[in-house]
This record gives C-alpha cells, sequence and structure tokens, in this order.
C-alpha cells in the first residue's frame, strides 16, 4: 500500500499536463542553463558542456566535462550536498537533467551559482 501513495502522487502531477509540455519546459531549462552558463567566462575556462547544443540530438540533459577526476568528484560531492541531483561518469563527467515536470527557473539559477561558488568563480 505504502509504495503505491508515490505512484499516486506522480499520477495527480501528470493529470495537470501533458508530455509535450513537459517535454517543452524541459528545453527552456536546459536552454535557459546554457545561456546563464555562456554568460559566466569563468565556468567557461573550467568547464566544457559536450552536450549538442541541438535540442534534437540531446534533450533536455547537459554533459559537463571537468578538467580532471578530481575536480568532477569533488563537484559531485558538493552538488550533491546542496541538493542538486546529478550523475556522474568516469572519468570527468557531470551529467544535469531539468525535468518539466518539477524543476524550475530556480533550480537553474541555483545550479549555476552552486558551480560559479564550488570552482572560485563568484
Amino acid at each position: 500500500v505504502f509504495s503505491t501513495c508515490g505512484v499516486m502522487a506522480s499520477l495527480e502531477s501528470f493529470k495537470k499536463t501533458n508530455m509535450k509540455s513537459i517535454r517543452e519546459r524541459s528545453f527552456i531549462l536546459t536552454e535557459y542553463f546554457r545561456r546563464l552558463f555562456d554568460q559566466n567566462d569563468a565556468l567557461k575556462d573550467q568547464i566544457k558542456i559536450i552536450t549538442p547544443k541541438e535540442l534534437h540530438r540531446s534533450g533536455a540533459q547537459i554533459s559537463l566535462a571537468f578538467k580532471d577526476r578530481e575536480a568532477t568528484i569533488h563537484a559531485f560531492n558538493e552538488l550533491t550536498r546542496l541538493g542538486i541531483v546529478v550523475d556522474r561518469r568516469e572519468p570527468d563527467i557531470i551529467r544535469l537533467t531539468f525535468t518539466g515536470l518539477y524543476n524550475s527557473h530556480c533550480d537553474v539559477f541555483h545550479t549555476i551559482e552552486s558551480l560559479k561558488i564550488l570552482l572560485g568563480s563568484q
């Protein structure tokens, strides 16, 4: 019974929207991240976005390549500690996905600001 509570709550959220709207919002959030990232030269000096810019090729996922494995692990641990859910791939990649159903522009902004603080580029 308890395991179905989460499913029921999720279905209630889906009733209020549709997949097309969720996907469009994810793209908007992803583009917002790219725009904020591109405005910060200090971030671009330390991290490279390796995901294609074309949304039909990348979807709402962004892969960030760090300078080395240690910087990647540090960023992963700190982002996780801050409550930002990311995925790490060896040796030097962190992946982000902005989900249109529950992420906001504030979440994207918080992620960028957290990266800036982590990398000392605020």
